[in-house]
């Protein structure tokens, strides 16, 4: 369970894949199925389910990274009541879905236009997103003026760089279309769980102080950078054996 993002510079499931010995075969969850506009969250879970079930492929594990840990807990209850068994549950670097992550990633976000904005408009940009958090308004309405923000840098961006204005529009929509996705990713997570019992879980972490504890749960640390954690050998070899292990804890 992870957001799915070509433009990604962290590790993520697909780097960890091919490093799992013997090979396994990874389903991951896909854009199209995230919630929009009028369509409830529980749907992406419904259709993840449906789609995992009809594959009639036995299932070992449920893998959650980062927010998208928050939809372990029922993943695996959903598949452990049609499957008969329960699968293990295993999340790498766990972390609640709040406005605190969203505005983060919304500043990750407009970096790709740091090419063409000066670092005053940046700044500006991200002082007007931590306005709107502080309003706390909560995740939908923070997500809304995120994505006006990101609408107004990117269109921005396009004019500076000498992009003809009848392709602005086209331009713009198709990024904020992408981001939009992830803040509809981070609302579905948030009401999934905002509070996720990872007690049953096999906690992967790199090394340093645990941000967001995770009580009850067997926690494996590694001396590797955060966003690297899914390209690391060691854990790859790690999970390996957890999944050799088994399936149930």
């Amino acid at each position: 369970m992870d957001f799915p993002s070509v433009s990604r510079r962290d590790s993520g499931f697909p780097d960890l894949e091919p490093l799992l010995m013997p090979r396994r075969s990874l389903w991951l969850t896909g854009s199209q199925d995230l919630p929009v506009a009028g369509k409830a969250d529980s749907d992406c879970i419904s259709a993840w389910l449906r789609e995992v079930e009809s594959s009639a492929f036995p299932v070992s594990a449920v893998l959650g990274y980062c927010i998208g840990a928050a939809f372990v807990p029922r993943m695996v209850q959903a598949v452990a009541t049609w499957q008969g068994t329960r699968p293990r549950a295993i999340v790498l670097e766990p972390e609640p879905a709040s406005a605190v992550g969203l505005v983060k990633d919304f500043g990750r976000a407009v970096e790709q236009f740091s090419a063409v904005l000066s670092e005053e408009e940046l700044t500006g940009c991200l002082r007007s997103a931590d306005r709107l958090r502080a309003r706390g308004d909560g995740l939908a309405e923070l997500g809304r003026g995120l994505l006006d923000l990101f609408g107004e840098a990117a269109g921005r961006s396009f004019r500076r760089a000498g992009v003809p204005e009848a392709s602005i529009g086209e331009l713009t929509e198709d990024l904020v279309s992408r981001f939009a996705a992830f803040v509809a990713y981070t609302r579905a997570a948030h009401r999934a769980d905002p509070e996720p019992d990872f007690s049953s879980a096999v906690v992967i972490r790199s090394a340093g102080p645990a941000r967001h504890p995770t009580p009850g749960a067997r926690e494996l640390f590694f001396d590797v950078e955060r966003s690297e954690i899914a390209r690391d050998p060691r854990v790859a070899r790690a999970v390996s054996e957890l999944l050799a292990d088994g399936g149930q804890r």
